[in-house]
């Protein structure tokens, strides 16, 4: 189940001064320029990864759950994912290779 996080931001303006409109920062996402969260991003790793799952079929997933998310978003995403984590792949892998036994 999927499920839509709304944030709403008011926006206020001062009649006292000429600054215009202000509204609060919007909250930073797990992926620069996209609507998915850590739950979907997490959700999309492992059942591609994890139970390894075609995108193909994930996307069907999603369009019958109510969702229509392209192959070609899932792969930004996937993409995006495996960028953020990089570095703790990188740091894992020194770790396994410093050990003394593997």
């Amino acid at each position: 189940m999927l499920e839509v996080e709304v944030s709403v931001l008011p926006k206020s303006v001062c009649p006292c001064c000429c600054d215009g409109v202000a509204s609060p920062v919007p909250p930073q996402r797990i992926l620069p320029r996209s609507i998915a969260g850590p739950g979907l991003i997490s959700e999309l790793l492992v059942s591609k990864f994890g139970d390894h799952h075609p995108l193909y079929r994930l996307e069907d997933r999603f369009t019958r759950l109510g969702w229509f998310l392209s192959r070609s978003t899932l792969c930004d995403w996937a993409k995006g994912a495996a960028d953020l984590l990089k570095p703790l792949c990188e740091r894992m892998v020194q770790r396994v290779l410093g050990s003394p036994m593997i």
